[in-house]
């Protein structure tokens, strides 16, 4: 949408603010309402086991939501359609990620998220490349046949799957209850027995209840509710890390959209095409995506983070070396160029492994404390409350990202905003050695 955007609002006729404004309000509208809709979308959503009609549902409000904005011809108009795609995007990202957990064993959790990632990039790719030549070469309504198409595919994707086969947490947490009430009785047992005068044995209803009440109140009504069981996650500092790695990683990732064209014009002289090819260097990830899965699978996710992080660091300091008067041998006039190209590529190639590192800490934080109680988040699990967090992040990055890097890039320069965030990642790297589990989905796996 970002290349038409202008254009659209040109056609509501004369507005009382620069177009920039406008712009600038459009796309923020989105974050800031995926910003409340994620955490209540994940909380509704661990209520019932039907994934599949959540998805259809989600999809519907995104076939609403683009219409709307298609079809547009006034500012409320594309903010209503804005906000349903705001709220249906999320639907759609938090449920469906939720699903894939469900569905995917643990070994395979790596690989899966950097095919869905691979998949995420090519659209974010594309979508701009295709809307701007349909909307140019065509027309108004061509540009919006590729998103209008792709719902439609993804609604009988969604009509033909099959909800994924969920554990009956409510019988695993019975089990639970029987065991630990058999254990109660055991030791009821013993203690009478080596008593030299045996008091009446307790009454098996009222134990059961006792039991019963003591497990509940430990396991699901502590974290089923909405306040206690981000309240619990928020509290777990691996989850916070996580979070706070893929807020900062996605921060930086997005302030190129800020800082890179107005540099590359400046610094080298190169126009929107030469620009469009310096984004598609950072999108090296998309295929890398899949290979950082598998090693993650293989040797956790802790030990390549920290030495993509480490990576990252030096590789965005470079980026910041062409151009500046303090390094001759990197001029615009002599290697500049390819350094900064290099750069771009080798950042793209490491950004895989930091992304999704809050969504791979949740996913098993939650695994494990269903596994050792099954109804400790409810009776069909946490999933989905625990994956809107990431989206909740993601969603600040994407906000928070353009508006620090265009500061820092007008108050200290290119170069000092680069070296400020190789900085902010060596400390990330230190933080995420000390306080990130090293997540070890195959046990026979070898160490990193």
């Amino acid at each position: 949408m970002v290349p038409i955007l202008n254009r659209i609002l040109e056609g509501y006729g004369e507005l009382d603010r620069d177009p920039q404004f406008y712009v600038s309000a459009v796309l923020a509208v989105h974050g800031l309402v995926s910003l409340f809709a994620s955490p209540v979308i994940g909380h509704y959503s661990d209520k019932s086991p039907r994934k599949k009609l959540q998805l259809l549902l989600s999809l519907g409000g995104c076939l609403v939501g683009t219409a709307l904005t298609a079809a547009s011809r006034t500012l409320w108009v594309m903010f209503v359609g804005r906000c349903f795609q705001a709220v249906a995007g999320s639907g759609v990202w938090v449920v469906g990620l939720a699903t894939v957990a469900e569905a995917v064993g643990e070994e395979h959790v790596g690989k899966t998220m950097g095919v869905v990632m691979s998949f995420t990039s090519a659209g974010m790719l594309s979508g701009p490349m295709i809307s701007g030549l349909l909307f140019q070469n065509v027309g108004h309504w061509a540009a919006w046949t590729v998103p209008f198409a792709l719902l439609m595919v993804d609604l009988i994707a969604r009509l033909v799957m099959l909800d994924p086969e969920t554990p009956d947490r409510s019988s695993l947490g019975s089990s639970h209850l029987s065991s630990a009430i058999a254990q109660a009785l055991s030791i009821e047992t013993d203690e009478t027995d080596e008593a030299d005068e045996t008091p009446p044995l307790q009454d098996p209803e009222r134990l059961f209840k006792s039991s019963s009440s003591d497990i509940s109140d430990k396991g699901v009504q502590d974290f089923a509710s909405l306040r206690a069981f981000y309240g619990f996650l928020l509290t777990d500092r691996h989850v916070l890390t996580a979070l706070l790695i893929t807020t900062i990683s996605g921060s930086v990732m997005t302030s190129f959209d800020t800082t890179l064209p107005l540099h590359v014009e400046e610094t080298f002289g190169w126009g929107p095409s030469y620009t469009g090819l310096m984004f598609f260097c950072l999108e090296i990830g998309m295929v890398i995506g899949p290979v950082s899965g598998w090693i993650r699978d293989r040797f956790g996710v802790r030990n390549p983070a920290v030495l993509g992080m480490i990576a990252f660091a030096l590789l965005i300091w470079l980026l910041g070396v062409p151009g500046n008067a303090s390094f001759p041998w990197a001029s615009p006039d002599t290697r500049g160029s390819t350094i900064y190209i290099f750069a771009l590529i080798g950042i793209g190639a490491v950004s895989p492994f930091l992304s999704g590192i809050a969504t791979f800490e949740v996913i098993a934080v939650v695994k494990q404390h269903q596994a050792e109680n099954p109804n400790i988040f409810g009776p069909h699990g946490g999933l989905a409350r625990a994956l809107s967090m990431t989206d909740v992040a993601a969603t600040v990055a994407m906000m928070a990202g353009p508006i620090i890097s265009g500061t820092l890039h007008m108050t200290v320069g290119y170069y000092y905003m680069n070296l400020i965030f190789a900085f902010i990642f060596l400390f990330l790297s230190l933080l995420t050695l000390g306080s990130l589990r090293n997540t070890h989905p195959n046990p026979s796996s070898p160490q990193l």
